[in-house]
Protein backbone atom coordinates (compact mmCIF):
# COMPACT_ATOMS: atom_id res chain seq x y z
CA UNK A 1 0.00 0.00 0.00
CA UNK A 2 1.11 3.55 -0.61
CA UNK A 3 0.61 6.21 2.03
CA UNK A 4 -0.10 9.87 1.35
CA UNK A 5 2.43 11.64 3.61
CA UNK A 6 0.17 14.69 4.00
CA UNK A 7 -3.09 13.02 5.02
CA UNK A 8 -1.90 9.62 6.19
CA UNK A 9 -4.48 8.00 3.89
CA UNK A 10 -3.48 4.93 1.94
CA UNK A 11 -4.60 3.69 -1.42
CA UNK A 12 -4.55 0.35 -3.19
CA UNK A 13 -3.25 -0.66 -6.59
CA UNK A 14 -6.78 -0.14 -7.91
CA UNK A 15 -6.65 3.48 -6.82
CA UNK A 16 -9.22 3.09 -4.06
CA UNK A 17 -8.33 5.38 -1.16
CA UNK A 18 -9.13 4.67 2.46
CA UNK A 19 -8.20 6.44 5.68
CA UNK A 20 -4.99 5.22 7.23
CA UNK A 21 -5.15 3.12 10.37
CA UNK A 22 -1.99 4.86 11.55
CA UNK A 23 -1.99 7.80 13.97
CA UNK A 24 -5.05 8.20 16.21
CA UNK A 25 -7.71 7.11 13.72
CA UNK A 26 -10.04 4.17 14.21
CA UNK A 27 -9.03 1.14 12.13
CA UNK A 28 -10.71 0.98 8.72
CA UNK A 29 -12.05 -2.56 8.40
CA UNK A 30 -13.64 -4.76 5.71
CA UNK A 31 -17.14 -3.83 6.82
CA UNK A 32 -16.25 -0.11 6.73
CA UNK A 33 -14.88 -0.40 3.19
CA UNK A 34 -17.93 -2.30 1.91
CA UNK A 35 -20.19 0.45 3.32
CA UNK A 36 -17.99 3.27 2.05
CA UNK A 37 -17.82 2.00 -1.51
CA UNK A 38 -21.61 2.11 -1.98
CA UNK A 39 -21.89 -0.79 -4.41
CA UNK A 40 -22.39 -3.64 -1.94
CA UNK A 41 -25.70 -2.74 -0.23
CA UNK A 42 -27.36 -6.11 -0.90
CA UNK A 43 -24.28 -8.01 0.28
CA UNK A 44 -24.26 -5.80 3.40
CA UNK A 45 -27.92 -6.69 3.99
CA UNK A 46 -26.98 -10.38 3.87
CA UNK A 47 -24.16 -9.70 6.36
CA UNK A 48 -26.53 -7.87 8.69
CA UNK A 49 -29.32 -10.45 8.45
CA UNK A 50 -26.80 -13.20 9.22
CA UNK A 51 -25.58 -11.08 12.18
CA UNK A 52 -22.03 -11.26 10.84
CA UNK A 53 -21.65 -7.56 11.60
CA UNK A 54 -21.94 -8.02 15.36
CA UNK A 55 -19.02 -8.38 17.74
CA UNK A 56 -17.51 -10.50 19.20
CA UNK A 57 -18.08 -13.13 16.50
CA UNK A 58 -17.59 -11.01 13.38
CA UNK A 59 -14.38 -11.41 11.41
CA UNK A 60 -15.54 -8.42 9.38
CA UNK A 61 -15.15 -6.22 12.51
CA UNK A 62 -12.19 -8.01 14.09
CA UNK A 63 -9.13 -5.75 13.83
CA UNK A 64 -6.81 -8.76 14.16
CA UNK A 65 -8.53 -10.85 11.49
CA UNK A 66 -6.82 -11.66 8.24
CA UNK A 67 -9.55 -12.32 5.66
CA UNK A 68 -10.30 -12.04 1.97
CA UNK A 69 -13.83 -11.18 0.84
CA UNK A 70 -15.02 -11.88 -2.69
CA UNK A 71 -17.88 -9.37 -2.66
CA UNK A 72 -20.46 -9.36 -5.44
CA UNK A 73 -21.65 -5.89 -6.45
CA UNK A 74 -25.36 -5.08 -6.21
CA UNK A 75 -25.99 -5.32 -9.96
CA UNK A 76 -24.54 -8.84 -9.92
CA UNK A 77 -27.03 -10.04 -7.33
CA UNK A 78 -30.24 -8.83 -8.95
CA UNK A 79 -32.75 -10.22 -9.76
CA UNK A 80 -31.86 -13.59 -8.16
CA UNK A 81 -30.86 -12.14 -4.81
CA UNK A 82 -32.41 -9.02 -3.33
CA UNK A 83 -32.24 -7.48 0.12
CA UNK A 84 -35.77 -8.79 0.77
CA UNK A 85 -34.74 -12.32 -0.22
CA UNK A 86 -31.95 -12.30 2.37
CA UNK A 87 -34.25 -10.79 5.02
CA UNK A 88 -36.71 -13.64 4.42
CA UNK A 89 -33.97 -16.32 4.38
CA UNK A 90 -31.58 -15.54 7.28
CA UNK A 91 -29.95 -18.99 7.37
CA UNK A 92 -29.26 -18.74 3.66
CA UNK A 93 -27.81 -15.26 4.14
CA UNK A 94 -25.16 -16.60 6.52
CA UNK A 95 -24.11 -19.42 4.19
CA UNK A 96 -24.10 -17.05 1.22
CA UNK A 97 -21.78 -14.57 2.95
CA UNK A 98 -19.47 -17.21 4.43
CA UNK A 99 -19.04 -18.78 0.99
CA UNK A 100 -17.61 -15.43 -0.15
CA UNK A 101 -15.03 -15.14 2.69
CA UNK A 102 -11.65 -16.87 3.07
CA UNK A 103 -9.77 -16.86 6.38
CA UNK A 104 -6.51 -15.37 5.06
CA UNK A 105 -5.41 -12.24 3.23
CA UNK A 106 -4.83 -13.06 -0.43
CA UNK A 107 -3.82 -10.29 -2.81
CA UNK A 108 -4.80 -10.23 -6.46
CA UNK A 109 -1.23 -11.06 -7.47
CA UNK A 110 -1.08 -13.97 -5.01
CA UNK A 111 -4.31 -15.30 -6.49
CA UNK A 112 -2.76 -14.95 -9.95
CA UNK A 113 0.15 -17.15 -8.89
CA UNK A 114 -2.27 -19.75 -7.46
CA UNK A 115 -3.65 -20.69 -10.90
CA UNK A 116 -5.35 -24.11 -10.78
CA UNK A 117 -5.47 -24.28 -6.99
CA UNK A 118 -8.47 -24.30 -4.69
CA UNK A 119 -9.12 -22.38 -1.50
CA UNK A 120 -11.84 -23.08 1.02
CA UNK A 121 -14.36 -20.43 1.99
CA UNK A 122 -15.58 -20.20 5.58
CA UNK A 123 -18.93 -21.64 4.48
CA UNK A 124 -17.20 -24.78 3.20
CA UNK A 125 -17.37 -23.98 -0.51
CA UNK A 126 -14.22 -24.90 -2.46
CA UNK A 127 -13.23 -22.00 -4.72
CA UNK A 128 -11.25 -22.73 -7.89
CA UNK A 129 -8.69 -20.09 -8.90
CA UNK A 130 -7.81 -19.52 -12.54
CA UNK A 131 -5.55 -16.85 -13.95
CA UNK A 132 -4.60 -15.75 -17.41
CA UNK A 133 -2.34 -13.34 -19.24
CA UNK A 134 -4.51 -13.30 -22.37
CA UNK A 135 -5.61 -9.66 -22.88
CA UNK A 136 -3.76 -8.53 -19.75
CA UNK A 137 -3.61 -10.09 -16.33
CA UNK A 138 -6.89 -11.56 -15.07
CA UNK A 139 -7.95 -13.73 -12.15
CA UNK A 140 -11.21 -15.64 -11.81
CA UNK A 141 -12.78 -17.42 -8.87
CA UNK A 142 -15.01 -20.32 -9.95
CA UNK A 143 -14.85 -18.92 -13.50
CA UNK A 144 -16.11 -15.51 -12.32
CA UNK A 145 -13.65 -12.70 -13.07
CA UNK A 146 -12.54 -10.34 -10.34
CA UNK A 147 -13.67 -6.92 -11.60
CA UNK A 148 -11.85 -4.84 -8.98
CA UNK A 149 -9.10 -6.31 -6.86
CA UNK A 150 -6.84 -5.46 -3.96
CA UNK A 151 -9.08 -3.22 -1.91
CA UNK A 152 -6.83 -3.43 1.12
CA UNK A 153 -7.98 -2.54 4.63
CA UNK A 154 -6.76 -3.22 8.16
CA UNK A 155 -8.23 -6.68 8.59
CA UNK A 156 -8.35 -7.96 5.05
CA UNK A 157 -8.62 -7.59 1.32
CA UNK A 158 -11.75 -7.20 -0.80
CA UNK A 159 -12.01 -8.33 -4.41
CA UNK A 160 -15.28 -7.38 -6.09
CA UNK A 161 -17.06 -9.78 -8.39
CA UNK A 162 -19.52 -9.16 -11.21
CA UNK A 163 -21.54 -12.25 -10.17
CA UNK A 164 -22.08 -14.10 -6.89
CA UNK A 165 -20.18 -17.32 -6.14
CA UNK A 166 -23.45 -19.01 -5.14
CA UNK A 167 -26.86 -19.28 -6.71
CA UNK A 168 -30.14 -19.68 -4.85
CA UNK A 169 -29.94 -23.39 -5.62
CA UNK A 170 -26.55 -23.80 -3.94
CA UNK A 171 -27.33 -21.34 -1.14
CA UNK A 172 -30.76 -22.55 -0.07
CA UNK A 173 -30.72 -24.83 2.92
CA UNK A 174 -33.57 -27.23 3.25
CA UNK A 175 -35.39 -28.29 6.33
CA UNK A 176 -37.51 -31.35 6.68
CA UNK A 177 -40.84 -31.17 8.45
CA UNK A 178 -42.45 -34.35 9.74
CA UNK A 179 -46.17 -34.40 10.33
CA UNK A 180 -47.69 -37.07 12.51
CA UNK A 181 -51.38 -37.76 12.28
CA UNK A 182 -53.10 -39.59 15.16
CA UNK A 183 -56.49 -41.19 14.69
Amino acid sequence: KKVNPTTGDFFTSTGTTFPSTETNREPFLVLDALKEMGEFDIFLTAISVAQLDVLPSSLLLDETASITVFAPVDDALLPEFSADWFINHPFNAELFVLNHVVNEKITYFSLFSMNGQEIEALGGKRLQITSSTTNGISVSIDDLPIVKGNIIVENGIIHSLGKPLSSRTTTTTTSTTTTTTTT
